[in-house]
């Protein structure tokens, strides 16, 4: 396969400039493997454990995120329950 390259060169003349072109053959090919890898049961074991693993420790993050959340309600809840009952005390004086 070959690509083609477009260069402006210039001409002999000062005032034109003639357009060629000129081809470069591609280098190089890309070799795939006939899916050996794939197929080898112990290579998708491997690959079920990994995404297992993936999926584990993106669950143990948001529960130690959700964790966080909770911990700083039930902070909030408390000042607010502090709150409200030192207004009832004042309340009833």
């Amino acid at each position: 396969m070959s690509a083609i390259i477009k260069r402006l060169v210039p001409a002999a003349s000062a005032s034109s400039s003639v357009l060629r072109t000129r081809t470069a053959a591609v280098v190089g090919a890309r070799f795939y493997s006939e899916g050996a890898t794939a197929r080898d049961p112990g290579w998708s074991k491997k690959e079920k454990a990994v995404e297992d693993q993936y999926a584990h420790n993106r669950e143990v993050e948001a529960i130690q995120k959700m964790k966080k959340q909770l911990e700083s309600k039930a902070k909030e809840l408390e000042q607010r329950e502090a709150d409200l009952n030192k207004r009832e005390k004042e309340a009833g004086k």
